[in-house]
């Protein structure tokens, strides 16, 4: 590592500095170390003055000297004091101590024994004064010192704290930006700026750092730009391996799950490939069978065989141009024959021009096959109906051009099938007609409604009447692809039903005129019975008492017939008028009209203890006095023919088999717990004049029942009865719920 005088500069003033600080502090010590123990020595001296001083004022002058022995130890403790001041070198002046010291032994040793006190005093005086001046001294001398020492510290460290903050105030600003600039480097770098350089200019340890760190960071940059190509490629690799087990899996599924079997044949190799699909329309367990071109020609029709071969060789020898396609029959192993299309290609050729690699599939066509057969048989038998039909039937396409055409509608047209397939109406028909019936064909295609209609028709000199029907020709999709045309000779039906229709009109003025008749006849018999009645009556009343009983009988049977022919004559004309004399149709409640006939027949409740329930009924269109004379009728019987000692129940109601109100058609029904009867009765008791009892026992000539019959006729409805002997009758009246006006405004 490269170092700047500038620096080495810096760095000896950083450590020269504390170090001549550590050697003043250091000498200081020891300087305050040798003044403590001169005070000490001081201080000792002291106290063994003051010891000396203590034993001379409590000995007497006049006697030998007391405590020889502690004489002797301050003495030699003196002594040794002295020494001891001597041999350090300290501070403390020495001399007035020896001099005492002295001055006290030649006290003590005297030749007459007895102690010079007054030298020992003088000596231990001057040895205290001494020792107080010198330890003032010596204080003096410290304190000054310590000022001067403290002082010189003081600068010292001021000069050094100032020295080493303008060195740390001038090193750092300069080593801050370079740090800030590394620092700045080091954030790029780990903010992922792996191209950011720090490139310091100066010759130092700094710079030698920041060119390692630009050294760092170019090899991650090299480092991170390996890795992500070897991430790329390995990436790449790792989709190539899921593609690749991805087209494995499909490839596998589509075996698995393909309606058609798969193989791959390695000719030259003598091995193939067969999926299961492909095994199991034969209905064999792929498990069993060896994957070789044998197993499958083992099982193929033997009459199929030179087939496939040929196909095989079709395919080889022209290299492929000549698709390899079959339909190839197989044995099931159950026995029937399973039809397969077999298509496949050589994809890898030898050098030599042989085939290496072939691939292929079978589906299985037997449903098709099937059904082909089936739509050959229906069209072989359509084509025999289409021909021995007495119809005509032509199919046209939407240009108007016939593409079928049978037999009977060839013949009636004078011309073979090849003149009309292909051709349009114009070769049929003339110019007029076939422009209206182009228009015609047209119209149907459009609204895809079918039509029929009679149509006259002189082919040939020969004239027909036709009835045509037309109606779209759709596709397997329901797409209109064309029309059908279908036409039936109704010439003789046409002119048997204008025969009919004659008749008809001639029956029907005939039963006008009959009708009429008997309404006429019927008025015009009431008054020669009248009369009869009236002429019988007063021949009773004048001859009475003259004539015989016998005459009496015969008068009272003339008049019982005369009533009884009365009454017919009356249901005769309530017939009549329900032609003659109908009102028009209007909407009529039904719900009212039966309160009104329950009012009407109100004394005939009563004298029968009837219980009569009528529910809602709807509004309808009808002749409301007719629908009353209807209800008023079947009402009565229902009153009439009741059972002894059995209360009576009628009940009007509306059909219950009729859910919805949005029928044409209303229903009610008219039911009673009466006497009943056999219901082979059902169309007997409609007749006029037909009873099923004795005249008798019900009243009435047995015309009610016809009269509500011709009614209901009249409405264009129906009516029924169901009953069984002792166990009562309902009568079911069925009425449109609306009715076509005529020009007559009656229907």
């Amino acid at each position: 590592m490269r170092i700047k005088a500038k620096t080495r500069l810096l760095i000896t003033g950083a450590i020269g500095l504390p170090i001549v600080a550590a050697i003043g502090v250091f000498l200081a010590v020891i300087h305050a170390d040798r003044f403590s123990k001169d005070l000490a020595a001081c201080d000792n001296m002291g106290r063994i003055t003051q010891t000396l001083q203590s034993l001379l004022q409590r000995q007497d002058e006049s006697r030998p000297l007391e405590h020889p022995d502690r004489w002797r130890d301050a003495s030699d403790a003196m002594a040794l004091a002295i020494q001891h001041s001597t041999s350090r070198n300290g501070q403390l002046d020495v001399a007035a101590a020896v001099k005492a010291q002295r001055r006290l032994q030649s006290g003590l040793n005297t030749p007459s024994g007895v102690p010079a006190f007054n030298t020992i005093e003088e000596a231990l005086n001057t040895l205290g004064d001494e020792t107080r001046n010198q330890k003032q001294e010596l204080n003096d001398r410290y304190r000054y010192v310590t000022r001067v020492i403290g002082t010189t510290a003081i600068g010292v460290i001021t000069l050094l704290a100032l020295a080493a903050g303008l060195v740390a105030f001038w090193a750092g600003r300069r080593l801050s930006r370079r740090v800030e600039r590394i620092f700045e480097g080091m954030q790029a770098v780990a903010d992922g700026d792996f191209d950011h350089r720090i490139n310091l200019t100066s010759k130092d340890e700094l710079t030698d750092l920041a060119d390692a760190f630009d050294k760092i960071a170019e090899r991650l940059r090299e480092t991170l730009d390996r890795k992500e190509q070897l991430t790329k490629e390995l990436t790449v690799h790792e989709i190539a391996e899921e593609e690749i087990h991805r087209t494995q899996d499909l490839t596998r599924l589509w075996l698995n799950s393909c309606t058609d079997g798969v193989w791959d044949w390695l000719l030259t190799e003598d091995f193939e490939y067969m999926s299961p699909r492909f095994w199991e329309v034969f209905g064999i367990d792929p498990k069993t069978q060896p994957h070789h071109p044998s197993a499958w020609q083992q099982i193929i029709h033997k009459d199929d065989v030179q087939k496939m071969t040929d196909a095989l060789e079709k395919h080889v020898l022209s290299k492929g141009e000549t698709p390899f396609r079959e339909e190839i029959r197989f044995h099931h192993r159950d026995g029937h024959i399973v039809w397969v299309l077999t298509r496949g290609q050589v994809i890898e050729w030898h050098p030599d021009g042989q085939p290496k690699r072939m691939v292929g599939t079978h589906t299985d066509i037997t449903r098709t096959k099937s059904a082909e057969r089936r739509e050959r048989e229906t069209h072989e038998v359509l084509s025999a109906v289409l021909d021995q039909s007495p119809d005509s039937v032509l199919v046209t396409n939407l240009n108007g051009e016939y593409t079928l055409v049978n037999t009977i509608a060839a013949s009636r047209f004078g011309k073979s099938l090849d003149d009309i397939l292909g051709k349009t109406a114009t070769s049929l028909f003339s110019e007029q007609d076939a422009l209206h019936r182009q228009q015609l064909d047209r119209s149907i295609i459009a609204t895809g409604d079918a039509t029929t209609f009679e149509e006259s028709l002189t082919i040939g000199g020969r004239h027909m009447t036709m009835l045509t029907t037309k109606a779209p020709f759709l596709d397997s999709h329901g797409k209109t692809v064309g029309l059908i045309t279908m036409s039936r000779d109704v010439s003789e039906l046409s002119a048997a039903r204008q025969t009919l229709f004659l008749r008809s009109e001639e029956l029907e003025s005939s039963n006008s005129e009959l009708e009429q008749f008997a309404y006429i006849a019927s008025h015009d018999l009431q008054e020669p019975l009248r009369k009869i009645s009236t002429f019988a009556e007063l021949l009773v009343d004048t001859e009475k008492e003259r004539l015989s009983d016998e005459g009496r009988e015969f008068l009272r049977f003339m008049q019982n017939a005369a009533q009884r022919m009365q009454t017919l004559v009356q249901d005769l004309l309530e017939i009549s008028r329900v032609t003659i004399r109908s009102n028009p149709f209007e909407p009529v409640d039904l719900q009212k009209l039966c309160s009104d006939v329950l009012i009407d027949l109100e004394f005939a409740i009563e004298d029968a203890a009837a219980r009569v329930e009528l529910k809602p009924l709807p509004v309808i269109d009808a002749d409301a006095s007719q629908l009353r004379q209807l209800l008023q009728n079947l009402i009565g019987n229902a009153i009439k023919f009741r059972r002894p000692d059995v209360p009576v129940t009628v009940c009007i109601e509306p059909d219950a088999t009729q859910t919805t109100r949005e029928d044409d058609n209303v229903t009610f029904l008219v039911r009673d717990n009466g006497i009943g009867f056999d219901e082979k009765h059902s169309d007997r008791i409609f007749g006029i004049f037909q009873r099923l009892h004795a005249k008798h026992a019900y009243s009435g000539s047995g015309i009610g029942l016809a009269i509500c019959r011709k009614i209901v006729d009249r409405h264009h409805g129906t009516i029924s009865v169901q009953s069984q002997p002792g166990d009562g009758t309902t009568f079911s009246v069925t009425l449109p719920r609306q009715q076509q006006k005529s020009n007559d405004g009656a229907a």
